[in-house]
């Protein structure tokens, strides 16, 4: 049900569209770093040496990270608003990128990315944002986050590429200082200047929904089935695309093709997420947020099954690879957090985004770890990307049984 939603909603004039413009810059530039580790992988573990899952213990740790400071950046949000923890985020990124510029051992980058970038990540992460979109918006909201969210494949479109391109020509200390400097000029401003909630700008929240006020508190969600079938599911969401994102270019590499060609499939892929994110945004504020994430998950683990069987020599298969992954990639976070701003609408929104966030970030970790860690076991991929497609599938499972098992205002409660 649409509940008393406000016609400015639908206008581009309107100042919530505004909002998600901001968004999409911003996680253009913060997703971009993000997934430009899978280039610096290469470059570091090659120039220190270090093994595949020594390497991953790196993405790995910023994950862990995100799992445990997801659920304080939610409160931090709820509690001192948007703006100044995106903007604290922002600062984070460019401290800890500057001070990866430096590092000389495998524990100073644990530090400097893992522990201080890792911080950043979150608090400017993707539930962050949909919290203060999920403010603005109700029967458009899809469309609203699905393309902010686009941001993150623009990310892996244009940064992924111009940071391999970076470390070819300039080394890959001198390409995390240009993007510390990136985040500085730009993210940092925006975010301070922009990102507030509509009562900060002398406004009512859009929508005005009746149900809204009443609201879910954190407690009360908490003992529903319904949000732990979509806790699942999150934990399930990045475990697959975190692991290709951060592996996929190595094992493109040892099927023999360039780290260039791998490079430049993660940025083919971007293009593909950043239409995903719009697409199966705008799908589901028409057919459901669950039945949009299976096809989804569906091209996700397409793309595994065409990594698993991607022969050398074959570059085409590159290109449906970069296609599959990116619509799947389009599908996964921008959903779950829509579905949880769907469902349990409250003051406590941003608490419960970020615990869906630590989820994300559980799986993450799990899945870029794992599979260096099944690699160095193995000596190849191959049990790693049967994973990938068999999780993608049962996340969807997840958000479709939580949808069922809701029941009006209030879901089932735990027993």
């Amino acid at each position: 049900m649409h509940i008393g939603v406000q016609p400015e909603e639908e206008r581009w004039r309107y100042a919530g569209w505004r909002v998600v413009l901001i968004s999409l810059i911003c996680l253009t530039l913060v997703f971009g770093t993000r997934l430009s580790f899978s280039v610096f992988f290469v470059a570091l573990s090659r120039d220190f040496g270090w093994s595949r899952a020594d390497t991953s213990s790196i993405f790995a740790l910023t994950m862990v990270v995100f799992t445990l400071v997801s659920p304080v950046s939610g409160r931090l949000i709820d509690s001192f608003g948007p703006n100044r923890v995106l903007s604290s985020g922002a600062l984070f990124l460019v401290v800890g990128l500057l001070a990866s510029s430096r590092i000389h051992t495998l524990a100073q980058l644990l530090v400097a990315y893992g522990i201080v970038v890792g911080i950043g990540l979150t608090l400017t992460g993707l539930s962050s944002h949909a919290t203060v979109i999920a403010h603005w918006f109700y029967r458009r909201r899809g469309i609203a986050i699905g393309i902010a969210f686009a941001g993150t494949g623009l990310g892996s479109l244009l940064v992924v590429p111009a940071s391999e391109r970076l470390i070819a020509l300039t080394g890959w200390r001198t390409a995390y200082q240009v993007l510390a400097t990136a985040l500085l000029l730009v993210a940092l401003p925006l975010y301070w200047r922009w990102m507030h909630y509509p009562a900060s700008r002398g406004a009512e929240p859009r929508p005005r929904l009746a149900h809204h006020a009443a609201g879910w508190r954190a407690r009360q969600a908490l003992r529903t089935l319904s949000f732990w079938w979509i806790a699942l599911g999150a934990f399930l969401t990045m475990l697959p695309t975190r692991t290709l994102t951060v592996h996929a270019v190595a094992h493109i590499v040892d099927r023999g093709y360039s780290s260039l060609a791998g490079a430049g499939a993660l940025g083919l892929a971007g293009a593909a997420t950043t239409v995903g994110f719009i697409v199966w945004g705008n799908f589901s504020d028409r057919v459901g947020r669950p039945t949009s994430y299976l096809l989804g998950s569906l091209c996700l683990a397409g793309s595994a099954i065409v990594l698993l069987l991607l022969p050398p020599g074959m570059p085409s298969l590159l290109y449906l690879f970069a296609l599959l992954f990116g619509l799947g990639e389009g599908s996964r976070s921008s959903l779950v957090v829509a579905l949880v701003s769907d469902l349990f609408p409250g003051p406590d929104l941003g608490l419960l985004n970020g615990f869906v966030g630590s989820l994300f970030g559980l799986g993450a970790a799990l899945g870029t770890w794992g599979a260096g860690y099944l690699f160095d076991t193995t000596g190849s991929y191959r049990l790693s990307l049967i994973l990938v497609a068999a999780s993608a599938v049962a996340s969807a499972l997840a958000l479709i049984i939580a949808r069922r098992v809701y029941h009006g205002r209030r879901p089932h409660p735990v027993a």
